[in-house]
């Protein structure tokens, strides 16, 4: 039987999470051996390092969200508002249940799905071209499309310069629609990324924790920046030495502010903790 512990002083939040629960069949406990815990942003310090945490984040904004992510090493976040009992569902069912983590779990409902074998520069830029027509023929605001791009774009760049040094051929790129929602995952068969390049790559010097990694070359062109500022939800799976998958979706229909606002979604799987690190 596997057992959530959840710390949240906000009886409505807590009734959500308890839906949540139910329908993925885990047992909320209030004990400190849990095989997790969810904890709300302000009660994270009572929560054990010993096991996976699930962080809940209110409207705080995406810069300081991401500030706290990076401070506190956070590798699953869940923001507060419309998107809580989807994220955390999907969430929990990888991190419990070992779901596999694709891009239909983050498109659902029929969402309409296109591939791409990415080989050279000039097959990413076609591809990004029509996934950017299409972000805009759905609604999406001309500058968050614009930067949705850039985030594919990034994580396009780094997933070739993998491949080619290996000599491993084309990278995979797909993308899904549904209403209100567009996706994109991007896969490379190197699964060498680490947690230290992906939160190097979001450390500002006046806020980099003492000893903190430094952001290197090779961080910095991870792009993860862009990823953050932009993206509704981002996940990111890694089969060391088999493959990584890095997921980007936006909601569409928002507003540039309202993005601005928003917390993002993120998670950071590794099949093999100690490999990955």
């Amino acid at each position: 039987m596997t057992t959530v512990q959840v710390l949240v002083d906000d009886d409505e939040v807590a009734e959500r999470i308890d839906a949540v629960l139910a329908v993925a069949r885990i047992t909320r406990v209030d004990d400190p051996w849990a095989d997790l815990t969810i904890a709300a942003a302000a009660q994270l310090a009572a929560a054990p390092i010993d096991r996976p945490i699930v962080a809940l984040f209110g409207q705080t904004g995406r810069r300081a969200a991401v500030d706290r992510i990076v401070a506190d090493g956070l590798r699953y976040v869940v923001p507060i508002d419309d998107r809580l009992e989807d994220a955390l569902l999907t969430m929990l069912g990888r991190l419990i249940h070992g779901a596999p983590t694709g891009l239909e779990r983050y498109v659902r409902h029929g969402g309409m799905v296109q591939a791409w074998a990415i080989a050279d520069s000039q097959a990413k830029a076609a591809a990004l071209l029509e996934i950017e027509g299409w972000a805009r023929s759905l609604g999406t605001a001309h500058l968050i499309a614009g930067l949705f791009i850039a985030a594919i774009d990034e994580m396009a760049i780094n997933a070739l310069e993998r491949h080619a040094r290996q000599q491993l051929g084309p990278i995979e790129l797909s993308a899904a629609a549904e209403v209100g929602r567009l996706a994109v995952a991007v896969r490379d068969r190197v699964g060498a990324l680490r947690p230290e390049q992906v939160f190097g790559a979001l450390v500002r010097d006046a806020a980099r924790p003492a000893g903190g990694p430094a952001v290197d070359a090779a961080s910095g062109r991870l792009g993860f920046r862009i990823m953050f500022d932009t993206l509704s939800t981002l996940v990111i799976a890694v089969e060391p030495g088999q493959r990584t998958d890095i997921i980007g979706v936006v909601d569409i229909g928002k507003s540039v502010r309202e993005y601005r606002d928003s917390v993002p979604a993120f998670a950071y799987f590794a099949d093999t903790a100690d490999a990955a690190e």
